[in-house]
């Protein structure tokens, strides 16, 4: 078995592998941070190779009817494995080495390598899944057709495309169709919630005479926000910053209108 460099297709020799009488095929499953190998006919050899150095070597012995040479090997999950063989069927083995009785199914032919189309496609929020007021809008990247939005189980009315703005708290999914089928978002559906909206309040208005030369303000701010800013429209201007939560005194020149901005 050889290492190869996807980026200059350089080869490593990593390990000598089990020689059977005929046919060699090689699987890597993740669960096991290894790879099966399958060789020969009438005189199979099946063993586990670690997918690490030193590439360590588990000869599996073979119990059941494997039904002659392997042609291909697709890994289900689960310690199983789809296997297609010289005898033109599926066969069902686990990665200990047991195959299951009878077949799966016949085949037209042999077939020789098993491949799953992969797809990428996925629900998602743009931006914030917070509802403040403004939609949340979410969307399906990837999805190609038959759009169907839901509200906790419940299909939306009309919510048919590939975006979708909420306005309502509550769990989105959407069902719809990419190249490998129906998709069903459910097990990872968006949870839009409510927030507190941002809110401030400079207090009460104030009548001042042409005399007074300080006055006091107190400024509240609430909902999604923990800081503010104190400012002036007009000519006047503040002898100092204050914090907008707490009460503040200012001097007044002229005539101004007091701002809280978030």
């Amino acid at each position: 078995m050889y290492l190869i460099d996807h980026t200059n297709a350089t080869k490593v020799f990593a390990t000598s592998l089990g020689n059977g009488a005929d046919g060699e095929v090689i699987l890597h499953v993740p669960e096991s941070n290894a790879f099966y190998h399958w060789s020969g006919n009438s005189t199979m050899v099946f063993e586990k190779i670690q997918d690490t150095p030193p590439y360590s070597i588990t000869n599996i012995p073979v119990s059941g009817a494997p039904g002659g040479e392997t042609f291909g090997a697709y890994y289900l999950g689960g310690g199983e494995i789809l296997i297609s063989n010289i005898a033109s069927s599926f066969k069902l083995w686990d990665t200990v080495g047991v195959v299951a009785l009878g077949s799966l199914m016949s085949l037209p032919d042999d077939m020789r390598g098993l491949i799953n189309q992969c797809c990428s496609s996925s629900v998602t929020a743009v931006g914030s899944t917070m509802f403040c007021g403004d939609p949340v809008e979410l969307q399906v990247i990837g999805g190609e057709s038959a759009f169907q939005w839901y509200l906790n189980g419940s299909a939306i009315p009309n919510a048919d495309n590939s975006t979708y703005q909420a306005t309502m708290p509550g769990l989105y999914n959407c069902i719809y169709t990419d190249s490998c089928g129906v998709r069903d978002s459910v097990e990872v559906g968006i949870q839009v919630t409510t927030g507190n909206a941002a809110t401030s309040n400079a207090g009460q208005d104030v009548t001042i005479c042409a005399s007074t030369t300080t006055i006091s303000l107190l400024g509240v701010i609430g909902g999604t926000v923990s800081t503010g800013t104190w400012s002036t429209t007009g000519t006047g201007s503040f002898l100092l910053p204050h914090l907008p939560s707490m009460p503040s005194t200012h001097s007044v020149q002229q005539t101004l209108l007091l701002m809280l901005l978030l």
